[in-house]
């Protein structure tokens, strides 16, 4: 947070350290729903399927505005110059690319 970035880029940092900790939060339930399943504790099973449901929503919702021009916009910030040469690297034998069909960002 004491970094000096601007705020998309910030932003995209926020999502990051979040998604990380939602994917450590989904292993965790995912082990004791397990644990759970094998000493017959359907019930709390059933919670904790609850709750890592939940977990895989909030991943989905920080991939979602990640995907959904964060990153880009950030990405673009921290290499205004390259804009008009990563389009024409990526573009091939005279085809063109516009912005809407570059990366967004990552998948879980």
């Amino acid at each position: 947070m004491e970094e000096d970035f601007d705020d998309t880029t910030m932003d995209a940092c926020l999502i990051a350290a979040g998604q990380r900790a939602e994917h450590y939060e989904m292993a965790a339930y995912g082990t004791l729903i397990a644990w759970a399943e094998a000493m017959g504790h359907t019930e709390a099973a059933k919670l904790l399927q609850d709750t890592l449901d939940e977990e895989k929503a909030a991943d989905m919702k920080l991939s979602s505005l990640a995907e959904g021009g964060i990153n880009q916009t950030a990405a673009d910030a921290a290499h205004p110059d390259n804009d008009e040469e990563s389009d024409a690297v990526g573009a091939g034998a005279g085809a063109t690319k516009d912005k809407s069909s570059k990366a967004r960002g990552t998948r879980r």
